[in-house]
């Protein structure tokens, strides 16, 4: 088992990335605090994982608030003894999916309350995992960013310029912590079929699909098990780097696709 012995905390876990990620912990010999906002579906995975032979716990938190990250932290050491492993995935999604704009048309309050969550609450996430990981000899963070963190796009402004500010957050906890025995990375999905991917318009998804290398879209586990491989000891010796989980989707030239499909139909 490559997390045997280790207490990971998931936050975001109520469905998705985090879900898979909570149960592939487990799987793997971590005990996991299933964290979200949404407490009867983070119970459900937590139950499930328990009813599968794994240790969980879940815990109902909205991490833009300091007193309840506080509260995450404390109940993890509490109840499985140590902390080794966070996973920065919680994100305001639903909120985004129905707000975020471009410049011109955005609301300067719908960024701010995303904002609190998608950037305010990792970093708050990192400043109060640190010094537990540490008093262990060290531990992962690893942060769920995205491809548009490095990528201009016509909408979702929002939602780059979070991740994008994830990005540098990772690379300052990597820098300040590393010798500290701190490995903090970040991830970058592409097109993952979660719940929110699930509501997109058909032309959508099709578009993203036709943007994407790979032959199909992915899915939570593709995510799931990097996530556990770079809090691994596996993953021991990566440390403060960016590494795209999307399938090609930002490997290739803006005009990719339009050649593929003029060649197709040549």
């Amino acid at each position: 088992m490559l997390l045997k012995g280790q207490v990971a905390i998931v936050t975001g876990a109520a469905s998705g990335i985090g879900k898979a990620t909570a149960q592939r912990m487990a799987e793997e010999g971590a005990s996991v605090v299933v964290a979200d906002i949404n407490k009867p579906d983070s119970d459900t995975v937590a139950e499930g994982i328990r009813q599968a032979g794994g240790k969980a716990l879940s815990f109902e938190i909205d991490i833009s608030q300091e007193d309840q990250v506080k509260a995450m932290i404390a109940f993890a050491v509490d109840n499985f003894g140590k902390l080794t492993i966070l996973h920065n995935n919680a994100g305001p999604v639903t909120l985004l999916a129905s707000k975020d704009r471009d410049l011109v048309n955005l609301e300067a309050d719908m960024w701010d309350r995303a904002m609190a969550v998608a950037l305010r609450g990792p970093m708050l996430c990192c400043k109060h995992a640190v010094p537990a990981l540490i008093r262990n000899g060290g531990g992962a963070i690893i942060n769920t960013a995205s491809v548009a963190g490095k990528l201009g796009g016509h909408y979702l402004i929002t939602h780059q310029s979070s991740k994008g500010g994830l990005l540098a957050l990772t690379r300052a906890v990597a820098t300040r912590h590393g010798k500290d025995g701190i490995r903090c990375n970040a991830i970058l999905p592409g097109f993952v079929e979660t719940p929110a991917y699930e509501k997109m318009p058909p032309v959508t998804r099709e578009t993203l699909l036709r943007h994407t290398m790979s032959n199909r879209g992915g899915v939570p586990d593709d995510v799931a098990h990097l996530v556990v491989f770079l809090a691994s000891d596996r993953g021991g010796y990566i440390n403060g780097v960016e590494i795209p989980v999307d399938g090609g989707y930002s490997c290739h030239e803006p005009s990719t696709a339009d050649f593929q499909a003029i060649e197709a139909s040549s």
